[in-house]
């Protein structure tokens, strides 16, 4: 059904399916403009895990997203998203999967934050 979908979406759009069909397009700037100025005046109290993880969000891209060699190993070998979508546990399978990177890359950077960056920034001042 989500393929069929898919294919109806591609073809009736047309010359507006352009505007969305990648992350350099017009809407992908104003959705990330519009969620900027959403969140840019709200505010929220200080939290100490909230923090913590928010200081980690950046490493979390660098690490699953770094390389294609990386990305490929993640989704394709050990994740092996095509055979789950075939298997139709997609839906699951990606939320499960998304959070257990994003808990095990958070995870790490952490851990190189505590035993790297802590001790470096020490060293240095």
């Amino acid at each position: 059904m989500l393929a069929t979908l898919s294919r109806m979406v591609g073809k009736n759009i047309g010359f507006s399916y352009f505007f969305v069909s990648d992350s350099n397009k017009v809407l992908a700037l104003a959705t990330g403009v519009s969620a900027f100025l959403f969140f840019k005046n709200i505010k929220i109290g200080y939290d100490k895990i909230i923090n913590t993880i928010a200081a980690s969000t950046f490493g979390v891209l660098l690490i699953h997203a770094n390389s294609n060699t990386m990305r490929r190993w993640l989704w394709q070998d050990t994740f092996n998203n095509v055979g789950a979508y075939e298997a139709g546990n997609a839906v699951i399978h990606a939320v499960v999967s998304v959070i257990l990177i994003y808990v095990v890359c958070t995870v790490i950077d952490i851990c190189r934050i505590k035993l790297l960056e802590a001790p470096l920034m020490k060293k240095l001042k």
